[in-house]
């Protein structure tokens, strides 16, 4: 018995199917590729009318990238115009943000000075020429320099900043050592020095006459003597040398507002839903809320994207007002810490606030409107 012939207009419909959903693949990989370009492109030109506050906003989100990476930080503000690809320009902006600026993690500045790479090393020379040795005792000149970041670990990231620190030095009081070598040398034993006398789990602690034995070349060179030896260690030993404090995962830093509000928790008390005190930090289009001032880690984390703020009607708390999901009866997509650290999505889809006058209210909600985001959503929410 013969196959029956296959239906000719069935085949040519699925074929043509086919050949549709692969056209609209690639259309949507293309689009994919291109909604990229036009994000990174809206990124670099938000606020267009306002310069500045564009230039500051871009800058603080840099500075957060610097932290996290400083290479892919710096290379992502040299892409947006915010700092010329030079070595003496990237010098200039660490040495403003260890001296001046805040938001910016001074350990993350020591890991990039203490690289080995030729532009990094060019950097760093020029990082030690901004600081003003002349005329300065050298431990003076150790405890301003070491002030202004965090040294890494690694024992040859810590040689190549003293040496061209030391380099630095001899050349800004050319009468005090004879090399720069010698320079130094001190220096290290200085730093060897501080640790030794100030750090809790050393507990035989160096006497003048040890620190006198590590630095006898000196005495023989006579570069230095005794008394001058005496005058360094009883420095060190009285005085610990500065170590700058880390501002990794400071949000307040660069942050649009700041402040104490209540927010309502999820957790009933007294047969109602408590209200617990928190820290809140505005910056990046994000609400972050903290138990204290200075933690790092936000205990929880609501993205300002699709969703509105307005005045809440609560009897017992008259100045609050609440975030909400632009979609009906969808969760805000927000996130909360657990006692474990882990970060879990957040249940709520309402964020309910409170402040504690009728002037922050509007303030916090004036603050929180220019922040909002807004992007298409389809039928699906997706």
């Amino acid at each position: 018995m013969e196959s029956p012939e296959p239906d000719d207009d069935r085949f040519c419909v699925l074929r043509r199917v086919r050949k549709r959903k692969l056209d609209l693949q690639s259309e949507i990989v293309t689009l994919r590729g291109e909604l990229k370009e036009v994000e990174a492109e809206l990124e670099t030109l938000s606020y267009q009318d306002d310069e500045g506050r564009a230039k500051v906003k871009l800058l603080a989100q840099g500075k957060k990238k610097f932290n996290a990476d400083p290479e892919e930080g710096l290379k992502w503000m040299f892409e947006r115009n915010l700092i010329n690809p030079t070595a003496i320009d990237v010098a200039e902006w660490l040495f403003e943000a260890a001296t001046t600026s805040k938001g910016v993690s001074k350990r993350a500045i020591g890991e990039y000075l203490g690289k080995h790479e030729a532009f990094q090393l060019e950097v760093l020379n020029n990082f030690c020429q901004l600081h003003h040795f002349a005329d300065t005792h050298v431990l003076d000149a150790l405890r301003l320099f070491l002030s202004s970041f965090l040294l890494p670990g690694e024992s040859q990231k810590i040689e190549r900043i003293i040496q061209t620190f030391a380099v630095h030095y001899t050349e800004s009081n050319p009468m005090t050592f004879k090399t720069a070598d010698s320079c130094n040398s001190l220096s290290y034993n200085c730093i060897a020095l501080n640790t030794l006398l100030h750090n809790p789990n050393v507990k035989d602690k160096p006497t003048f006459a040890v620190f006198k034995l590590m630095t006898d070349d000196f005495l023989k060179s006579g570069e230095f003597n005794e008394s001058q030896l005496a005058a360094i260690y009883d420095s060190i030993k009285e005085k610990e040398f500065k170590v700058p404090t880390d501002s990794v995962g400071s949000l307040a830093d660069g942050a649009d507002h700041t402040g104490w509000l209540h927010k309502q928790s999820s957790k009933f008390l007294s047969g109602s839903l408590s209200w617990k005190r928190r820290w809140f930090v505005l910056a990046d289009n994000c609400l972050y809320y903290f138990e204290a001032t200075n933690q790092k880690n936000p205990k929880g984390i609501i993205p300002l994207q699709n969703v509105g703020v307005r005045r809440s009607e609560n009897q017992s708390r008259p100045h609050t007002f609440e975030i909400h999901s632009l979609n009906q009866d969808e969760r805000v997509k927000a996130c909360k810490a657990e006692s474990d650290g882990r970060l879990v999505e957040g249940r709520h889809t309402v964020y309910k606030i409170s402040a504690s006058s009728d002037e922050e209210l509007r303030e916090w909600m004036e603050y929180i409107s220019k922040a909002i985001q807004t992007y298409p959503i389809s039928q699906n929410g997706r």
